[in-house]
């Protein structure tokens, strides 16, 4: 193929400057088919180790006499950075700088899995259509047997679905082996190899792949200096902490440089403490390497705090995909609005505050204890929690009869007594109101 001409003849050794029109070095995106060259000449197709051998016919700066020399191209998702080598005779040069990572959308489209037949029948997954967006953090949330794992492992092609179509990129994966997806998979259960070092064990997917010794120990190096593993490459995961252990699961997975992350509840196991410091290792992580990650986790923290965007799931259907924020503001069923926040938002019984077939719901921040409030309410628990003080009424009289609700008041108000009375106010602008039937979000 020809490459665009720029008008002066190139160097390999200075290919910076041609690509300069589309990438400065430290940023931007090589593209190996807008290299622009005299001329690129594929020798081969990109073989199992991403290594992709071209021939390029190009000429020295200042008009000296031209030569053909052999490269190899190689874009490291996970680093970050293209390395291009150059030989020529005895002369040898090296050069690198960051890059952007491949494009990696994954899209599901109509996606059904089931088990079983006859009466025995299970939707795992439901008609779930989704798009994760290149360099996307997705979370995929939502109570124990919804189908988010099950889902989760279509993707990684460790099951196949019964019904609908899986992309990565522009390619159709249905029928791609796991191993030819350019997925890697990190599990809830780290599964390492016990009787391999912390090195082997992050070098073991390239080298089954057939990386060389010298590349292999230069990519764990790489990924254990990202992953702060540096001191531990000798060791064995039995002598690691199950934060340690976590974080090397997750070195064998950048290591390979794939296109997508799939994690499932990789944090699960961790102590709070620690499961918040590696929340944000993981988000630190998807900000340095630019990758595609697909998360699934049935803890609503790790997703408001973690996520682009999150995917709630229920009974194996998709409930509501956006932004963290946009899920918690206006959540689109009743089922969403319980399941996101901490506490979850307040449901009336049905009919109260509105039609006989409309429930009520109202965030506990919004619920507001006040002296000129509308509706009597007695105190039955508070819970003191240092930054906030959650307050549980119980209602009395009224319309309002009997409901109990949850309100939130921050560190600086004085909590009232528990047995004591107070007048509270649901402002009409928080109220959200959903089919008492179906669930759906009315207006």
């Amino acid at each position: 193929m020809r490459g665009e001409q720029l008008g002066r003849q190139v160097s390999t050794c200075d290919l910076v400057d041609p690509v300069r029109a589309r990438v400065q070095p430290g940023e931007g995106n090589l593209d190996v088919r807008k290299v622009a060259l005299d001329e690129v000449e594929p020798v081969r197709r990109i073989n199992r180790r991403d290594w992709a051998p071209l021939r390029f016919a190009c000429s020295r700066l200042g008009g000296r006499e031209a030569r053909r020399r052999v490269a190899w191209l190689r874009v490291g998702r996970v680093v970050g950075v293209v390395g291009l080598h150059c030989r020529d005779g005895n002369d040898q040069h090296h050069r690198r700088w960051p890059t952007v990572a491949t494009v990696a959308q994954v899209r599901l489209d109509r996606i059904t899995k089931t088990f079983g037949d006859g009466q025995g029948l299970v939707h795992a997954v439901d008609d779930v259509t989704l798009d994760v967006a290149d360099h996307e953090f997705m979370i995929l949330l939502g109570p124990s047997g919804c189908g988010k794992s099950t889902l989760l492992r279509m993707i990684a092609g460790l099951e196949d679905p019964t019904e609908g179509d899986i992309y990565i990129g522009d390619r159709r994966v249905n029928d791609v082996a796991p191993k030819e997806r350019d997925v890697a998979m990190v599990f809830q259960s780290y599964a390492l190899y016990p009787h391999k070092t912390v090195r082997a064990n992050i070098e073991f997917p390239l080298k089954v792949r057939g990386v060389g010794r010298a590349e292999r120990a230069a990519a764990a190096d790489n990924a254990a200096d990202v992953l702060g593993l540096d001191g531990l490459l000798d060791r064995k995961p039995g002598q690691l902490s199950g934060g340690q252990r976590q974080r090397v699961a997750l070195a064998r997975a950048i290591v390979r440089s794939p296109a997508v992350f799939c994690m499932d509840e990789p944090l699960s196991n961790l102590d709070a403490k620690l499961r918040g410091e590696t929340r944000a290792e993981l988000v630190d992580l998807h900000r340095r390497l630019e990758g595609t990650f697909v998360y699934v986790t049935h803890d609503q923290v790790e997703a408001m705090t973690m996520g682009s965007r999150i995917a709630v799931m229920n009974a194996g259907r998709l409930q509501q995909v956006g932004t963290p924020h946009d899920v918690y503001e206006h959540p689109n069923t009743s089922f969403v609005a319980q399941f996101i926040g901490t506490p979850p938002m307040n449901l009336l019984p049905v009919g109260m505050l509105d039609a006989d077939d409309v429930v009520v719901g109202i965030r506990p921040e919004h619920v507001v204890l006040t002296p000129g409030g509308a509706h009597l309410a007695t105190v039955r628990l508070v819970e003191q929690l240092g930054h906030e003080t959650l307050v549980t009424v119980e209602t009395v009289g009224g319309v309002m009869a009997g409901a109990k609700l949850v309100a939130r008041l921050n560190a600086e108000q004085v909590p009232p007594d528990v047995g004591q009375d107070v007048l509270l106010d649901l402002p009409l602008a928080h109220r959200h109101r959903y089919d008492a039937a179906t669930g759906e979000r009315l207006g």
